[in-house]
């Protein structure tokens, strides 16, 4: 028997798997530590463009978090090491 062939999209997500360097970033981190609904509003944020990454840090760390702007940029280009976003 010859082994299925994965379709582009299956090719690109082992693809994306495999370049995620290690454990969560320090978003992810930070959302698997707030309430559910403070990580939905966190993760609507983040999708949606007129949300500026600026507002996202500021506000992160007006609420206590140790995070840096360019963490929530490298967070939403998805090029942090949980590679979430992108």
């Amino acid at each position: 028997m010859s082994a299925k062939k994965l379709g582009l999209l299956e090719e690109i997500e082992v693809a994306s798997a495999s370049h995620r360097k290690g454990p969560l970033c320090t978003i992810a981190r930070i959302m698997t530590e707030m309430p559910e609904v403070d990580a939905a509003d966190l993760e609507t944020a983040f999708r949606e463009s007129k949300y500026s990454n600026k507002a996202i840090f500021m506000v992160l760390r007006s609420r206590g978090h140790d995070v840096a702007q360019t963490t929530v940029a490298r967070h939403r280009r998805g090029e942090c090491a949980c590679g979430t976003h992108g």
